[in-house]
């Protein structure tokens, strides 16, 4: 890593490392959008001197993640959200299971954990559906 003093550069290779950091897709298009915003911020008089630092306080204030196509797809980042909230609970199961000396293994930990989980969204889908019905 290089550091933060260090003049921001326009090279394929950092500008891949920084998508790559914002978890965004490393394309064309992405490379282009991000020289034009690196080559806006050295217009910039007062975020001087030009290096990391003050490209980062640029970014931050100005939002231009969001200007970037993502690496996830929102179906990837449902399917990541519901496996990290059954290996969360698959955990908590893991914790009272040793906690109370009860025998089991992780494996069936996480079978519990994916029927919990699985069975608390279907129940909060069915109150929306309620809802819905009652306007």
């Amino acid at each position: 890593m290089v550091a933060n003093h260090y003049p921001i550069s326009t090279k394929e290779q950092e500008l891949n490392s920084l998508l790559k950091e914002w978890g965004k897709k490393r394309t064309k298009r992405n490379r282009i959008l991000l020289n034009k915003k690196i080559a806006e911020f050295r217009s910039l008089p007062v975020y001087s001197p030009h290096n990391r630092e003050s490209f980062y306080t640029y970014v931050r204030k100005c939002g231009i993640k969001t200007l970037f196509d993502n690496t996830l797809k929102p179906a990837k980042k449902k399917q990541l959200l519901l496996q990290s909230k059954i290996q969360k609970k698959a955990y908590d199961i893991y914790v009272l299971r040793v906690k109370d000396a009860i025998p089991g293994n992780p494996f069936t930990d996480w079978l519990l954990a994916e029927k919990a989980v699985k069975k608390e969204i279907k129940k909060k889908q069915n109150v929306w559906k309620k809802s819905d019905k009652a306007l």
